[in-house]
């Protein structure tokens, strides 16, 4: 939904050659009385954290939450950061936005659901496009040594991708009071990026033995390790000690751990913020380290994955 009003917003307040001869040269302009008159730029990033939003996504709190921010900012975090730092013009215009995004979530009924069903997909569409050309880079910076690796985080980044887009689209079933029809539909649109995802995969694998070719080494096979199978039959559901305290409340659970256990599951360099996230009763651990590698410009160690549910679960925030 916020994807959709940026742009709208970002493209509705530009000149562009194509309606340069038109009576109003910008679409729907949006400017304050006293704020610059200007276009809107504006960049829809990766998730990050590190700011107010954070309280909102906490793995105690859970709802989602979205940063809007200028960057950069020379004033950010410094005594200068004050009101007349700002532009009337671009507050009114992200004024605009996050009004808009709220009232059209508040009131969707199932048309309305169904409607941002498909620009979910249609953006997600964009975003696979994306993460394909990502996994052919890896394939084109890898050696003879690193092809396995590289063709296994390239695949990741595919399939990764497929199932968070997915269950954004899933999302959009808590909007809905028929979820048989709107339910059909949703089916229909998650089977369409089920195809798009096949369909890059079978490209990827034509890339990866012209890369294997080039590199003068064999193609690289793709079959599961016994770990692999372990973890795919390892499906971690959350316990209700998770929202019991609050923002920050799981932190404390962890650190109660005894330090021998946790010396035992060592889990150093995997996202663990983002992992919590994933822990829905449906991903096995395997789902959950391949959308954690999709992520990620390196692989996930498996096993510090499958160490940190251990940790989790001795602090009685997980069953599996």
């Amino acid at each position: 939904v916020m994807e959709n009003y940026y742009r709208y917003v970002g493209e509705a307040n530009n000149e562009r050659i194509q309606n340069r001869s038109g009576f109003y040269k910008v679409p729907r302009r949006i400017v304050a009385p006293t704020g610059a008159d200007e276009p809107f730029y504006y960049s829809i990033e990766t998730h990050y954290g590190a700011s107010d939003h954070m309280v909102f996504n906490d793995w105690g709190v859970q709802v989602p939450g979205v940063m809007m921010i200028v960057w950069p900012d020379q004033w950010y975090h410094t005594s200068g950061d004050r009101i007349d730092k700002s532009d009337p013009t671009q507050m009114k215009r992200v004024a605009v936005i996050g009004a808009a995004a709220a009232y059209t979530v508040a009131s969707a009924d199932d048309d309305m659901a169904i409607r941002l069903a498909g620009e979910i997909v249609s953006n997600g569409t964009s975003r696979l496009g994306h993460q394909f050309i990502i996994s052919q880079e890896f394939l084109n910076g890898a050696t003879a040594e690193s092809l396995a690796d590289a063709y296994e985080l390239a695949r990741a980044h595919i399939v990764g991708t497929v199932m968070a887009e997915k269950e954004t689209v899933e999302s959009v079933l808590e909007l809905v009071e028929d979820r048989g029809r709107v339910g059909d539909y949703l089916e229909e649109m998650q089977a369409a990026l089920d195809a798009i995802g096949e369909a890059h995969l079978q490209a990827l694998e034509t890339h990866m033995e012209a890369a294997a070719a080039r590199l003068g080494t064999r193609a690289v096979g793709f079959s599961q390790t016994e770990l692999e199978r372990t973890a795919s039959r390892i499906v971690p559901s959350q316990t209700a000690l998770v929202k019991r305290d609050g923002y920050g409340g799981t932190r404390q659970h962890i650190q109660s751990v005894p330090a021998n256990v946790r010396a035992r599951y060592p889990y150093q360099g995997i996202n663990t913020s983002e992992l919590q996230h994933l822990i829905d009763g449906r991903h096995s651990a395997l789902d959950i380290k391949v959308m954690l590698d999709a992520q990620d410009s390196e692989l996930n160690d498996l096993q510090a994955v499958l160490n940190y549910l251990e940790v989790l679960k001795a602090a009685g925030l997980i069953e599996m």
